[in-house]
């Protein structure tokens, strides 16, 4: 494959440095904050007051770092007509989809306004263990992406 001109080699750059900050930021979602959240979830009355504050934020941060994530790898893709930035895109997309099929607002109800300590215990060891397949799309956008990154020899 012929090294690409430095613009493109920013562009992949950018978007490979993307995907790694998703793969961090859903990394430490995966080991520190379910194990925090499991934790309280013994205690209904602590985690329906951390649970939304946390919630809001997180989306916060993920909703443009995902969007910006598959944006910058389809830019890729498209100033390289290399199809194998597609699977990056996917990648992010797959997380967003996930999140809103899997994890949406609605269904979280027992967490954002409290429910019995029953509903709140269960419900949030099952919310923990949904997040974890969204790290393995992560690790693939990111693992793509670097197999593509052709830096320019100087």
């Amino acid at each position: 494959m012929p090294l690409l001109p430095i613009s493109h080699n920013a562009a992949a750059a950018a978007a490979v440095g993307l995907s790694g900050t998703v793969v961090g930021s859903l990394a430490f979602v995966s080991f520190v904050d379910t194990k925090l959240l499991v934790k309280l979830s013994s205690k209904p009355g602590v985690l329906s007051e951390v649970f939304p504050v946390w919630w809001p934020y997180g989306r916060d941060w993920m909703v443009p770092l995902l969007t910006s994530t598959a944006l910058s790898n389809a830019l890729v893709y498209y100033l390289t007509k290399d199809a194998w930035w597609l699977v990056s895109v996917a990648s992010a997309m797959s997380i967003a989809s996930y999140t809103v099929a899997f994890m949406k607002e609605a269904t979280i109800d027992p967490l954002m306004k409290g429910g019995t300590a029953d509903e709140v215990s269960n419900f949030t060891k099952e919310f923990c263990r949904r997040h974890h397949p969204r790290l393995l799309f992560a690790i693939a956008g990111l693992v793509n992406g670097l197999s593509l990154l052709k830096l320019r020899e100087v």
